[in-house]
């Protein structure tokens, strides 16, 4: 009930050439890769050839500070927030100005395509989430504001919202 990742970085990128000093960081996984390929700005911060996955939330703490007038675009997966999550805490007691989108889709994604490649489709384990994780709550908690985004919400006008707000946003955005 997710809407493709490809349509994510179209809204982003449009969202990001809309501002003028724009940032983008795109963390590791497999929906980070498609806003890498969807998304067209300079700078921007990505994972490299690494593959690590879970810094991307510092690595915007420290964008905002560093340049407080640029607007902070960050993109990270689901499997990618549950390492620093906490860190949006960090971020509204140190005013950080970022707007993050987390890619959705219940299932820890890149880990699991590696077990399909290395043990087969029949021996996935341990990558399936459920509804409970609901990112948006958790960040709302943490201070942020926050607001999942399902397959038949506008993501171009929660995008304008989270540009209007103080401080950090998160949008948690359901994906196929």
């Amino acid at each position: 009930d997710g809407r493709h990742p490809a349509d994510v970085a179209t809204s982003l990128q449009s969202a990001i050439s809309g501002v003028s000093q724009p940032i983008l960081i795109a963390d590791g996984g497999e929906f980070c890769q498609w806003i890498q390929a969807g998304c067209n700005v300079t700078p921007r911060i990505i994972n490299g050839p690494s593959g690590a996955i879970g810094g991307g939330i510092c690595y915007a703490i420290g964008a905002s500070v560093a340049c407080p007038e640029a607007t902070i675009f960050l993109t990270i997966g689901d499997g990618t927030a549950g390492f620093y999550l906490a860190e949006f805490n960090t971020a509204v007691r140190a005013g950080c100005s970022i707007i993050t989108l987390i890619g959705n889709d219940y299932r820890w994604n890149a880990e699991e395509q590696i077990q399909i490649d290395t043990y087969g489709a029949d021996r996935v384990y341990g990558c399936d989430l459920d509804a409970t994780a609901n990112y948006a709550d958790a960040t709302a908690g943490l201070g942020a504001y926050a607001a999942t985004i399902t397959a038949d919400d506008d993501l171009d006008a929660a995008l304008a919202l989270a540009l209007t707000k103080e401080g950090p946003s998160c949008l948690n955005i359901l994906i196929d």
